[in-house]
Formats: structure tokens, sequence, C-alpha cells
């Protein structure tokens, strides 16, 4: 968030530091776009989520016009891949009218054949990904919204 827009959203040496949802901007040319970046959900029964769990698949159901699903291939956010992508199948089942990138952060310590890959940390393909969301605004400039989940 911090690298494309003008939130400037926590970030610690642990994962899962989002805890709240977390909007920022950025100008493309003439326009304002939006993005927002939801605390992470876990990949487990509905009933168990917790709240933020709860309001992230709201704002991401109600207001994306495209997802950016991040997989953690380190897995240094605790969780295997995947479990990671049993949740991408679940988002992708229950939001099937908004489009899911996905994306694998941290490809400086480990990359995923068949993915885009970024890092956060040194930079390497975020204005890759920024431009791939954008196609997404082309298609529909009267809502310039982007999710980031991570």
């Amino acid at each position: 968030m911090r690298h494309v827009s003008s939130a400037d959203p926590e970030v610690a040496e642990y994962a899962f530091t989002t805890k709240q949802i977390v909007v920022g901007h950025c100008e493309i040319g003439r326009d304002r776009v939006q993005i927002v970046d939801t605390p992470g959900i876990l990949d487990r029964p509905a009933h168990e989520r917790n709240y933020i769990e709860h309001q992230a698949l709201s704002a991401i159901t109600n207001v994306a016009d495209v997802i950016l699903f991040i997989i953690d291939a380190s897995e240094a956010c605790g969780y295997q891949i995947t479990e990671q992508l049993n949740l991408l199948e679940e988002l992708r089942r229950v939001i099937d009218d908004v489009p899911i990138e996905v994306v694998v952060n941290k490809s400086d310590l480990k990359t995923l054949d068949g993915y885009y890959n970024m890092s956060t940390a040194s930079g390497e393909g975020l204005e890759e990904i920024v431009d791939l969301l954008l196609t997404y605004r082309e298609s529909s400039p009267s809502s310039p919204l982007m999710h980031i989940e991570e």
C-alpha cells in the first residue's frame, strides 16, 4: 500500500499486521484510484472467522472492482501454500462477479511458477502488478477501486 498509494499502514516483521481496512489513493493521469487493503482472511469455516475477517469479506464482496490475492510462497505467514490456495478457491466460489488476480509476494525469498511474483521488500514486480490492476480501471472507469488481500 505505501509503495503505490497515499496510505501509510502499519508494517511489522510478522504476518497479519493489518487490523482494519486501510484506504489509500493514487493519481493516475487525471484519475484518482482508490486502493483498499483488508486484514487477512484465514482458511477456516465461516463460523470460526472473527469480526475483522467478516469485515474484510464484506469489503471485497461489496465494493471491489478487482481483488489482488497475495500468496506468501515463503510460508513465513505461518500458513502453508495449500492452505492459502484453499482460501483462494473459496473466495472464487463466493465472489463470482469480481475478478481475482493472484500474486506471489516475497519473491526475494521464494517464487512460484505460473503466478505473478513481486517483492514489497525490494520493489521487484510492483510496477507490473499495478499496471495489471489498472487494466481493470480501463474496463470500469466509473468505479476506480482496487482491493489488496494478503
